[in-house]
């Protein structure tokens, strides 16, 4: 099971090193087998709220989302089944890096995407690095602060 720091320190008051909270745990017989993320895959990825979204004029598996950070609006281009008006997820606007598979750091640049231009990019969780889940964008929960890193959450 992955259990992520953040959670336990909503119930927890956690100062400590955390090599000390790892052995803590095994000496309550909770078994830590290997510690993963303790840096992001990415930086400059924040919450962002999807207003609307449209179909794609050139293409049918994508759409074109109103993505909102809490102060500006931007044009992006998703192809995720679940891409959909009043949801928050992870909002790569451009200038965020996100590391590939191989260690490179991709970097977010204004893209055209079949004649549409998109300023970013709508993240799912594996592209993140956060799990292998990628059946589309990450969806985030409602108390998420719109322009808050993301990684702030983790």
């Amino acid at each position: 099971m992955l259990l992520p720091l953040s959670l336990l320190k909503n119930y927890l008051t956690l100062d400590l090193p955390l090599k000390t909270i790892v052995g803590h745990l095994t000496d309550l017989g909770i078994e830590v087998e290997k510690i993963e993320n303790e840096t992001p895959a990415f930086s400059g990825v924040i919450v962002g709220a999807i207003k609307e979204v449209e179909k794609h004029p050139a293409a049918d598996k994508l759409a074109i989302a109103s993505v909102f950070d809490g102060q500006k609006t931007y044009q992006v281009v998703c192809g995720a089944p679940n891409c959909r008006a009043g949801l928050k997820s992870a909002f790569a606007p451009l200038g965020a890096e996100i590391k590939e598979e191989d260690g490179k750091i991709f970097k977010i640049k204004k893209a055209k995407l079949r004649g549409v231009e998109s300023e970013g990019m709508l993240c799912s969780a594996k592209e993140l690095k956060l799990s292998d889940e990628d059946a589309g964008i990450l969806e985030l929960p409602e108390t998420f602060q719109l322009g808050e890193k993301l990684e702030n959450y983790l």
